[in-house]
């Protein structure tokens, strides 16, 4: 068994939601909701290519265990989140994102824009559920984070065992933890550990 090991620093750029009043609150409720996801080990088929199956894989366990946990606040601060959203539609509504893309398209700017879209996509997903909101956001941020660090280091390094090793690849798993850094808010850990299992 050969392991890739990957230690992951989390950050999420939440655009133009932190330039909203009480972006700050969001943000910490973020990060509090993607740490109860806590350990997850996430078996892979040893054929895997095609990045969407990655990406399905990743999706499913993430609501998977998104339906096991709980809303990480209280009554007061489940209303706080409440009003946030609801303001957040009224602010949705300031932005004029057809004339910002034909006139100042940037990487940086779409970056700004995406937060702001997905969760107003989110709230008429999920009606006037702000919890569900919430966690719908953090397993689609959670979920490109586990994306991206596959494809950066586990993807390479399963290509090279494919190509180079003699024998074959009999297992393939991740298994991932989640901590908290312990310095601000803003931010989350993740230790990734990739098992590659070969025969021969």
């Amino acid at each position: 068994m050969y392991k890739v090991r990957v230690d992951h620093f989390v950050q999420p750029n939440l655009g133009l939601l932190e330039y909203v009043s009480g972006g700050d609150f969001y943000k910490e409720l973020l990060i509090k909701s993607m740490n109860l996801f806590d350990q997850l080990t996430i078996s892979l088929p040893t054929d895997i290519e095609n990045p969407d199956d990655v990406t399905r894989i990743f999706n499913k366990c993430l609501n998977e265990r998104s339906g096991t946990i709980k809303f990480p606040g209280n009554k007061n601060e489940l209303a706080k989140l409440d009003k946030y959203l609801k303001g957040l539609n009224k602010e949705y509504r300031q932005w004029n994102f057809m004339s910002m893309m034909e006139t100042c398209y940037t990487d940086a700017v779409l970056d700004d824009m995406k937060p702001l879209l997905e969760i107003y996509e989110f709230c008429k997903l999920q009606g006037d559920s702000s919890w569900d909101v919430l966690r719908e956001h953090a397993v689609e941020t959670f979920r490109e984070e586990l994306v991206r660090m596959f494809d950066e280091k586990c993807r390479p390094a399963l290509e090279l065992f494919r190509t180079a090793y003699k024998g074959k690849v009999s297992g393939l798993e991740l298994a991932i933890k989640v901590y908290n850094p312990g310095y601000g808010q803003g931010s989350l850990f993740l230790s990734f550990t990739f098992l590659i299992k070969m025969k021969g």
